[in-house]
């Protein structure tokens, strides 16, 4: 097996051999579910980080990534310092459950038509592509602070020009 960044080439000598080896491989995003699902409470500013860190590594795989990790961004950006609070836990928890359960992906088929979804509200802007209806990329991350002054028309809009720029 070679590991390419996220390439994942299985070669082997044999048919029984290519079964394990692919299964092998299938595993290992069942140990990074364990990971996640095992994650303990948050009960400090560094365990707070080193949670953010990994549930942004997969933010693209996430349906409004950022709204649920909204929280968790407002405890690291103000250094307010760490204060168990019953909000923390929610946010970590659907957090959690919206990294072991999300959508699968489907590979996108340059030969089909593609569709994006884009939505803008008061505080967050989200998008989808899909195709055939079934989603490819989300994107999504909360206005700052000019940006929450846009008028309701351009809330609306800038959600594409983000999509067409990442």
């Amino acid at each position: 097996m070679v590991v390419y960044f996220d390439d994942i080439l299985v070669y082997s000598t044999c048919v029984d051999d290519h079964v394990m080896h692919a299964k092998l491989v299938l595993e290992l995003p069942k140990k990074r579910i364990i990971v996640i699902q095992s994650w303990p409470t948050l009960n400090s500013m560094s365990n707070v980080r080193s949670f953010h860190g990994l549930a942004s590594f997969y933010r693209y795989f996430v349906k409004e990534f950022s709204i649920l990790a909204s929280h968790l961004n407002e405890i690291i950006k103000k250094n307010i310092g760490f204060k168990k609070e019953e909000s923390q836990e929610r946010t970590f928890q659907a957090l959690k459950n919206a990294l072991t359960h999300a959508h699968i992906l489907a590979l996108p088929n340059f030969a089909k038509s593609f569709e994006l979804e884009c939505d803008g509200s008061n505080v967050v802007v989200a998008t989808m592509l899909l195709q055939e209806g079934h989603p490819i990329a989300y994107f999504s991350e909360k206005f700052k602070c000019v940006q929450l002054n846009y008028s309701t028309y351009d809330k609306e809009l800038y959600p594409l020009v983000r999509a067409l720029q990442v």
